[in-house]
């Protein structure tokens, strides 16, 4: 049987962890927390990997998660899944940094433009976005998605 250096180092550490005293849960000093994020782009519907983080003061989604893993209504007030719709209530009253209104037919055009970049792998089963009401969007699928939303 040969032990490599490998397995040495590893039961080491096993053996010194296993023999440690309790770290103090009080805290003892700063943390620094850094990430490297390359954004290649500001525009939300064409980013795919990290550093979506940084867009997320300037962007806001209809729906999030909460902490502890329920959806959270942002810029919608509720939504109803019917087999391949999925229909959107949107909050009134929201405004875009520049004035202007969300709408339904914003909503839905921006909907349409991610679906037809085809670049957010969580829309790649939304067929298309229309109005179907003031303040009503309803999102047809080309089949069942149970996380879309």
């Amino acid at each position: 049987m040969t032990i490599t250096l490998r397995t040495l180092v590893y039961s080491a550490l096993v053996g010194a962890m296993l023999g440690a005293a309790p770290v103090s849960a009080q805290p003892s000093g700063t943390f620094h927390f850094a990430d490297q994020a390359k954004l290649i782009t500001m525009d939300p519907h064409q980013h795919t990997g990290g550093g979506s983080s940084y867009l997320r003061p300037v962007y806001q989604a209809l729906f999030d998660r909460s902490p502890e893993g329920q959806i959270v209504p942002v810029l919608a007030d509720a939504y109803e899944v019917d087999g391949t719709t999925i229909k959107v209530t949107l909050k009134s009253g929201i405004k875009f940094s520049d004035g202007s209104d969300l709408t339904a037919e914003v909503a839905a055009q921006n909907i349409n433009r991610v679906i037809e970049l085809g670049v957010n792998a969580s829309m790649k089963l939304a067929d298309k976005a229309e109005v179907t009401g003031e303040n009503e969007i309803t999102i047809t699928l080309k089949g069942p998605d149970p996380s879309i939303v």
